[in-house]
């Protein structure tokens, strides 16, 4: 008798167990938008990036896990009007000095802890992949829904240190004698993300 009320007890519980509801987004990738900010001595440029490919899990209503593929190929720069001078600089950015786009033709974000705070908004804890380099980056975003709950749309701003990437060139921690040739370490990158069911 006591064998049957517990196995009775334990279907029960299973039964009155709450399930645990996940729905996986899709990044629109015609929508969403990567822009980058590289800054030197006297000056800067800016650029953008397209997003390849990329899911974002949402579960029991909150972020849960995420990843995001950016292709490389598809850098542009967007402040220099000069043809010749933009191709100039956007065929050095894909060249073994920056991001040697034919070896590593992607790069990839991934959320490994989404720390909420409030509602719909956390401190996103993730690693950035580049050049086969992997750092840790932390950011703050919010997730703003539409009413039915199908699409929603977030805004992350970050920067990363492309030297923990293999990016050295014009960088004063490996040029000593550079000067006014320096070329920051850090890069500023905001990301536009639009995502659906």
């Amino acid at each position: 008798m006591l064998n049957k009320i517990l196995i009775i007890a334990i279907a029960f519980a299973i039964i009155v167990s709450p399930t645990f509801a996940q729905d996986i987004f899709k990044i629109d990738t015609k929508k969403s938008k990567v822009i980058w900010t590289g800054s030197k001595i006297g000056g800067r440029h800016e650029g953008t990036l397209q997003i390849k490919s990329g899911t974002i899990t949402i579960k029991n209503g909150y972020l849960s896990t995420a990843e995001i593929i950016v292709d490389m190929n598809s850098i542009e720069c967007t402040d220099l009007k000069d043809k010749t001078l933009n191709q100039k600089l956007v065929g050095h950015l894909k060249s073994a000095d920056f991001f040697e786009v034919d070896k590593y033709p992607e790069a990839k974000f991934v959320i490994t802890k989404p720390d909420r705070r409030l509602n719909q908004d956390y401190m996103v804890q993730g690693k950035l992949t580049i050049k086969d380099k992997t750092s840790d980056i932390k950011i703050p975003t919010t997730l703003i829904f539409e009413k039915d709950n199908k699409s929603f749309m977030t805004t992350v701003s970050f920067v990363f240190d492309r030297t923990k990437h293999d990016i050295k060139y014009g960088s004063e921690k490996f040029f000593k004698d550079i000067g006014d040739k320096a070329i920051y370490d850090e890069v500023d990158v905001l990301i536009e993300l639009h995502a659906t069911k």
